[in-house]
């Protein structure tokens, strides 16, 4: 494990995970979901309001990506990128895609169909993330900057 932050590898990281997590989020929720949130439009904000609220997603994106960038720094272990990027997403995606699942099952009337995308969705999203993260650590030692 790591002990020390390389910033610069870590800033290039959470800038690519924020790119690449808005364009999945996007096409999850604005593509491949969206005729299921049009039949169900009681259940959100209307469009307008959401719009003028969506700077709030884009704060949590950023959260998200950095806080993703910094914990897989603290585990990387200079492996070959690709592969503990896959496992790092995984288990990321795994821990808030699935437990998520169930409580939302819990908590909201939505279909299950839609709550399982979502958990299924937030799985495979962490995973891509995870190589893209591994992929910008690879061969870059982690030392303090």
């Amino acid at each position: 494990m790591n002990s020390t932050l390389n910033v610069k590898q870590w800033a290039i990281a959470t800038v690519a995970v924020f790119v690449v997590m808005s364009a999945i989020q996007y096409l999850i929720h604005g593509a491949l979901l969206s005729d299921w949130y049009a039949e169900h439009s009681h259940y959100w904000r209307s469009p307008e309001d959401m719009m003028s609220r969506m700077h709030w997603m884009y704060v949590g994106y950023a959260l998200f990506a950095g806080l993703f960038c910094y914990i897989f720094s603290l585990g990387y272990e200079g492996k070959p990128g690709i592969g503990e990027g896959f496992r790092y997403g995984a288990l990321i995606g795994a821990l808030i895609g699935f437990p998520k699942m169930f409580m939302d099952h819990a908590v909201f009337y939505y279909q299950g169909k839609v709550i399982v995308a979502w958990g299924v969705g937030m799985f495979v999203t962490c995973i891509l993330l995870g190589i893209l993260a591994g992929m910008i650590y690879k061969g870059g030692k982690q030392a303090a900057s």
